[in-house]
C-alpha cells in the first residue's frame, strides 16, 4: 500500500511539476509581451510628443485686436466667414474686427472656422490650417481666453 502511495505521489509530483513549468513559461511570455508593449507605447508617446509638442514655435491665441501684436508669428483665432474670396476668405473676428485669411479653405465650409497661420499684418493671416467650427459659436467664450493668454496667464498658454 505504501508503494502505491509513493507511485501516486510520483505521478502527482510529475503533474504538478509539469503544471508549474507551463505556468512559468506563461509568466515569461506575459512579461515579455508587457515589456514589448511598454517599449512600443513609450516610443509612440515620444513620437507623438515630438510631433505635437513643438514648443520652439508656439501658436498664440488671438482675437482681431491682438493680431497686430504678433505680425510675423504663428497665431490661432476663430472667425465668422463673411464672404469667400479668391485664394481665401474675408471674415469677422470674435471681437468684430475684419480679417482677411489667405490660403486653402475647407469645402464645404461652416459659418465659423478656426485659423492657424502666420499673421501677415494687423488684418490678415496666411493660413496653414483652417478647421470648420460649426454654424454657432459664442464669441465671448473665445475672447476671454484670448485676453488671459495675452495677459497675466500667458505662461499657461504656451
Amino acid at each position: 500500500m505504501l508503494l502505491v502511495a509513493n507511485s501516486t505521489s510520483t505521478v502527482d509530483l510529475d503533474l504538478r511539476l509539469n503544471s508549474f513549468l507551463k505556468f512559468q513559461l506563461a509568466v515569461v511570455h506575459i512579461r515579455s509581451s508587457l515589456q514589448n508593449r511598454s517599449s512600443d507605447s513609450s516610443n509612440w508617446q515620444r513620437t507623438a510628443q515630438q510631433q505635437e509638442m513643438d514648443t520652439s514655435n508656439p501658436v498664440v491665441l488671438v482675437n482681431g485686436d491682438l493680431i497686430r501684436s504678433y505680425v510675423g508669428r504663428r497665431v490661432r483665432t476663430v472667425i465668422q466667414v463673411v464672404r469667400p474670396d479668391a485664394g481665401g476668405l474675408t471674415g469677422r473676428s470674435t471681437d468684430e474686427k475684419q480679417i482677411v485669411v489667405k490660403g486653402q479653405m475647407p469645402s464645404p465650409r461652416t459659418t465659423f472656422v478656426e485659423v492657424i497661420g502666420v499673421a501677415e499684418s494687423a488684418q490678415s493671416i496666411r493660413a496653414d490650417i483652417v478647421t470648420n467650427f460649426g454654424d454657432t459659436f459664442d464669441a465671448n467664450n473665445f475672447n476671454q481666453p484670448c485676453q488671459h493668454a495675452n495677459g497675466d496667464f500667458r505662461p499657461l498658454f504656451i
